[in-house]
């Protein structure tokens, strides 16, 4: 029997952010929610530290900004991943600016 369960809290992180960008605070969001569905067996275990949802700076460019979340899980192929929200809305920031910011932290394995 297929069951489903939310996990939430999943950090969202950045890679690829070869500028240097920073995020505006004001309204960001700093992680993610994640609906995994499979076998009761197979989810019961999983929790947000199994799962990575990360937003790829690549071709940013500076101001308002639709970006895709993306996810990188354990690989068990009887288990699906759904995000419960798959883009987000941030404004970037040149390391110059000095708007309120939040620092974006490159976590390129």
């Amino acid at each position: 029997e297929t069951v489903s369960k939310v996990i939430e809290g999943v950090p969202i992180s950045f890679v690829n952010n070869t500028e240097g960008y920073r995020i505006s605070a004001d309204g960001y969001q700093s992680s993610v929610a994640v609906t995994v569905t499979g076998t009761q067996t197979n989810i019961d275990s999983i929790t947000a530290d199994d799962i990575t949802a990360y937003i790829d700076f690549t071709g940013v460019q500076p101001g308002a900004n639709e970006l895709a979340i993306n996810l990188e899980t354990s690989g068990n192929p009887y288990v699906t991943y759904t995000l419960e929200q798959s883009t987000i809305n941030v404004n970037v920031l040149t390391s110059e600016d000095t708007t309120s910011e939040t620092g974006v932290d490159d976590s390129n394995d």
